[in-house]
């Protein structure tokens, strides 16, 4: 649904952040839904799943701040090569 730039990030404390930067031009998500989408994802938790552990809606910007993961993607385990 979203066009989307993935970015590593460092936090003021050190910790390491996964970024993604979702694209408002492929989406007809509004405010709204992007926050109950938000709410949703930040209610599951699971081991083989990284944290949502922020966010930022300020105008257009849309990003979502996740664990960083580490040397592999996660669509890459999942899906292989």
């Amino acid at each position: 649904i979203f066009g989307l730039n993935l970015f590593q990030g460092k936090l003021r404390d050190g910790w390491t952040v996964a970024v993604k930067r979702l694209s408002l031009e492929k989406s007809l998500q509004g405010e709204s839904e992007f926050l109950a989408e938000v709410r949703m994802i930040t209610s599951i938790q699971h081991k083989n799943l990284v944290r949502l552990l922020g966010c930022c809606s300020d105008g257009e910007q849309r990003l979502l701040v996740y664990e960083y993961m580490k040397n592999r993607s996660l669509d890459l385990i999942v899906y292989g090569k």
